[in-house]
């Protein structure tokens, strides 16, 4: 049987992405993560029905995991050494949080026999070290070392040339005119959902209803400050992915040795221990 495995967290883009390639798939497994800074997980399930509808229930298996332990490893394991090393790049919670759910989502497809892992990180969110091409690269290459391909079907889609990330954290009145204008207007996720028949209109990101349909990140605003508040008005776009990209190589080459150990050893290890002891919800 093909499988894919999809990060998924119900909104827009993995859920154009679960559209793209559901008939490639026999079997596509949905993979939500919940942690402390997270809200409102249970959004994710929104378009669930919608999805099994239009190709099949049987298709879809749906669950949710707990990636607590694991996200604070990530982010305090050799914290010493890092802030010395990379300083405020520490600050860039947001890939700690989507890194703990790669590496999960990476134990799920060993364990489950899957050989595709997809996500939707999409060029516009450019500041996030998840949706970097360097870090994407990155990520790429720890996935093909345990045998498993990855790819973002919706990677070249295009944002509603309206939104930008004040929008989406439903602060439309704090909108930066200038960078909501160099918004592109090509094809985006919200028409692809549109035209699948699950979406009510072309685009709504921004919307309410776009955030009825995901998590809510209470650590999201960190990123910002950091990235968009200090870091690339002081430094430039150049230096901060730059800045990013060694970081997290740094912190995928860690994970590698985990995953090695994993492989190996299963629950004696470290990873082992921190995903027994999450629990896991299937829908």
């Amino acid at each position: 049987m093909k499988q894919a495995a999809v990060l998924f967290s119900g909104g827009t883009d993995s859920t154009a992405a679960v559209v793209l390639i559901a008939e490639h798939f026999e079997r596509i497994h949905l993979l939500t993560f919940r942690h402390s800074g997270l809200r409102k997980v249970g959004n994710s399930s929104y378009n669930l029905p919608a999805l099994q509808k239009k190709f099949g229930a049987g298709k879809f298996v749906h669950r949710v995991f707990d990636t607590d332990r694991l996200f604070r490893a990530l982010t305090y394991e050799r914290y010493s050494q890092n802030v010395r090393r990379f300083g405020f790049f520490n600050l860039t919670t947001c890939g700690f949080c989507k890194l703990a759910m790669h590496v999960r989502t990476l134990l799920y497809c060993l364990d489950h026999g899957i050989d595709e892992a997809v996500d939707g990180a999409n060029k516009n969110m450019s500041h996030f070290p998840a949706q970097m091409p360097e870090v994407l690269a990155l990520l790429r290459g720890m996935y093909a070392r345990a045998g498993i391909a990855y790819t973002n079907p919706v990677f070249d889609f295009d944002f509603p040339a309206e939104i930008d990330w004040f929008h989406k954290l439903g602060l439309a009145a704090l909108a930066r005119p200038a960078e909501a204008a160099n918004a592109v207007t090509g094809r985006t996720t919200g028409q692809v959902l549109f035209e699948a028949g699950l979406m009510p209109e072309e685009n709504i990101k921004g919307k309410a209803l776009d955030r009825r349909l995901q998590p809510h990140c209470l650590q999201l605003m960190l990123l910002n400050v950091f990235a968009l508040g200090y870091y690339i008005p002081s430094h430039g776009m150049e230096r901060y992915r730059r800045g990013v990209a060694d970081f997290y190589r740094e912190k995928i080459a860690r994970c590698d040795e985990w995953i090695d150990d994993y492989r190996r050893n299963r629950a004696a290890g470290p990873l082992g221990r921190w995903i027994e002891a999450a629990p896991i919800f299937e829908e």
